[in-house]
């Protein structure tokens, strides 16, 4: 029996992921390291805090940065990377084209209603 190796690109895990988009959209905005988490959940270190062994994330936290991420009018020109929409289905968020921005949730799969 021959065994064939599947080759797999292997994603990067969210919280590198994260990290990176955060990156980019500093470089993007001209934002200082903090400013990401403070519009997303009022916690300007949130993502610093993630290089440390044993920090965690939650998922409604995930949810919130790829949200924010992904919309269109949350970097300049409209232009959202390829890596961000990538991000934001890893993380269970399907945007569409009209995506809300913060603090909108129409159009946006990760919603959670307040019942």
């Amino acid at each position: 029996m021959i065994r064939r190796r599947m080759e797999t690109t292997a994603q990067p895990n969210l919280i590198d992921s994260l990290r990176d988009l955060k990156r980019r959209w500093d470089d993007a905005t001209g934002a200082a390291p903090t400013r990401l988490g403070r519009i997303v959940c009022n916690d300007g270190d949130a993502i610093a805090r993630l290089a440390n062994e044993g920090t965690s994330i939650t998922l409604a936290k995930l949810e919130q940065f790829a949200t924010f991420l992904a919309d269109a009018e949350n970097w300049p020109e409209g232009d959202v990377p390829e890596e961000a929409v990538a991000f934001a289905h890893r993380v269970g968020v399907s945007v569409t084209p009209a995506a809300a921005s913060i603090g909108q949730s129409d159009g946006m799969s990760g919603e959670r209603s307040a019942a």
